[in-house]
């Protein structure tokens, strides 16, 4: 459309996914492991290349289990501790980031997934489209004409159609679905013999969990055992609500106005991709630079003139065993010399 785009990156949620996803160790030549840093910066870069956005954001969690956890002392209880060498990868991580020139959002007490609902909302109702890049299917509760979900490691893209045809409810009514399903992921216990398919059945019939209850204690339900089981969990079925609804109320500092995608300088970032012996993803770099119009440099008085493009990398192709030799004795010059 011709709607400003905000993008929001799940931070949090995207370091372990990419951590968890590649299956070989990755380290520099000095012993700095990068397996997470790197699944993280690939990401990184294919969602500002593929949703384009002219507004960006990556969000963090910051100690916000203990909202939910006051709600039900066992969510996310059985969480193990990162393990130590992801914990080594988080500042550099922060670094990538840092030197793509994309703000970083989060709140003290409050999960990314809150501070990414609340900003959400605002950019809709200043007539924003959002993407948030994701893979956490609590999201879905936020899709609409407005808000798409992209998974940036499957390639994926998922609005109002996407939603229904999977959890077989529209987005608005994901809550009441999920509220009656659990989820194994958070600790948040569902109602036993009850599935994606009973839930989304009933949710449809009676609108939301407050209305299955009701018809349960009516005996409207058809079904004695599942009946029986919701009955038993009513109590437990408020809670869950809570937990799994995204709270889009946050008090934030900043605004999706104040998110607007920036141009990284190029030094920077070259310089850090080095360091962490990213050479691929170098090559990258010119397809995810931003082109947003209408930004004369005029507009901004007294702005320095944008850096230069990133220069690629030179390739040389070699065909046959004379080319491969020469290489291969250029290399070992280059050794001997330090380099």
């Amino acid at each position: 459309t011709n709607r400003p785009t905000l993008t929001l990156i799940d931070g949090s949620s995207y370091i372990f996914r990419a951590y968890h996803a590649i299956r070989t160790e990755l380290s520099t030549s000095k012993g700095l492991p990068t397996r997470a840093v790197f699944g993280f910066t690939r990401m990184l870069l294919k969602s500002l290349r593929e949703a384009s956005p002219t507004h960006v954001a990556v969000v963090w969690d910051r100690d916000g289990k203990a909202l939910r956890q006051r709600i039900d002392p066992q969510y996310k209880a059985h969480r193990p501790p990162a393990p130590e060498d992801l914990k080594q990868q988080f500042p550099w991580i922060r670094k990538v980031v840092d030197a793509l020139a994309v703000p970083s959002v989060e709140k003290e007490g409050w999960e990314a997934d809150d501070v990414i609902a609340t900003l959400t909302r605002q950019a809709v109702e200043r007539g924003f489209d959002v993407v948030i890049v994701t893979g956490d299917k609590d999201f879905s509760q936020l899709v609409g004409d407005h808000v798409r979900l992209y998974d940036g490691m499957l390639d994926r893209w998922t609005g109002p159609a996407e939603v229904e045809a999977k959890w077989g409810v529209p987005p608005e009514k994901f809550v009441e679905m999920q509220a009656l399903i659990g989820d194994a992921i958070d600790n948040v216990p569902g109602v036993p013999g009850v599935g994606t398919k009973t839930a989304a059945d009933l949710v449809t019939r009676f609108g939301s969990v407050e209305g299955v209850i009701e018809a349960c204690e009516a005996g409207e339900l058809g079904r004695k055992k599942v009946e029986a089981a919701i009955c038993e969990a009513k109590d437990r079925l408020a809670r869950n609500k809570e937990l799994v609804r995204l709270r889009d109320d946050v008090e934030l500092d900043v605004g999706p106005e104040d998110l607007k995608r920036r141009q990284p300088a190029p030094g920077p970032v070259q310089q850090l991709f080095r360091e962490l012996e990213f050479y691929a993803l170098l090559r990258e770099l010119p397809a995810v630079l931003p082109t947003l119009e209408g930004e004369a440099a005029e507009e901004a008085e007294g702005a320095e003139p944008p850096p230069e493009a990133f220069p690629v990398p030179p390739v040389e192709i070699v065909t046959d065993e004379a080319a491969f030799e020469a290489l291969l004795e250029r290399i070992r010059a280059a050794e001997r010399g330090g380099l």
